[in-house]
């Protein structure tokens, strides 16, 4: 789930991303679509209302997918074929995962220390923080508090919001791992048929590391999918 909002004047992620856009020549209708979805409408302007399917994978692989539509019931159906043509089912699953604030910290022009960066998270009220790749920042937060938080750490910090999402973080107790390259495999290609629904807004599941995934291929994982 995203935060912020569909003003690009108060959201500096949403304003930074229609800049990149316009940078990648993308075309002005999908970034006028990708807006309309922040103010919670289709591009034709029906109204979306946000659903989300719990459901369990092989190798117990607990999944939440959040979705925006304008059709509930065709949207909790596509869903439940995908699932199913993977051998899954769907089911209750949010209970393994706590909904948190998630706000990835991109250094800035003068760079903060580590210690800089957890004494100001913590002192805007963070729950936790972790040192990211490519000199960013992990802080992690209560839902409710994401966007203030985020916008204290970027003004104290003078760091760019790479990102400001609220997610569900799995409980380290209840992470699996892939036993084979297969089963790696198998999950990639369920992730591939759910980011062709358009509707789908993020992804969460309960995937811990393990050597049967490369560097790149991991890596990739995390970019799909919130763990």
């Amino acid at each position: 789930m995203k935060v912020f909002g569909p003003n690009p004047d108060q959201n500096p992620r949403l304003a930074i991303a229609i800049q990149n856009a316009k940078r990648a020549a993308v075309p002005k209708t999908l970034v006028e679509s990708a807006i309309a979805r922040g103010q919670g409408q289709s591009a034709s302007g029906a109204k979306l209302e946000a659903v989300t399917l719990e459901a369990i994978l092989p190798q117990s692989i607990a999944i939440v997918i959040e979705c925006e539509t304008d059709s509930r019931l065709r949207t909790l159906a596509e869903l439940r074929t995908l699932v199913k043509d993977h051998g899954g089912n769907a089911t209750p699953t949010v209970y393994l995962f706590e909904k948190q604030g998630k706000v990835v910290l991109k250094q800035g022009e003068s760079i903060a220390t580590a210690d800089e960066v957890l004494e100001q998270a913590l002192d805007a009220g963070a729950l936790d923080i972790l040192e990211g790749e490519d000199s960013t920042h992990i802080v992690f937060t209560e839902p409710a508090a994401t966007v203030a938080v985020s916008q204290s750490l970027s003004s104290s910090l003078n760091m760019e919001i790479a990102s400001a999402d609220i997610v569900w973080t799995p409980n380290e107790d209840t992470k699996v791992s892939f036993a084979n390259s297969e089963e790696g495999e198998n999950f990639s290609q369920f992730l591939d048929k759910l980011q062709e629904m358009s509707e789908v807004l993020a992804i969460h599941a309960n995937i811990a590391r393990s050597g049967v995934l490369s560097d790149e291929e991991w890596t990739d994982l995390q970019r799909r999918v919130n763990m």
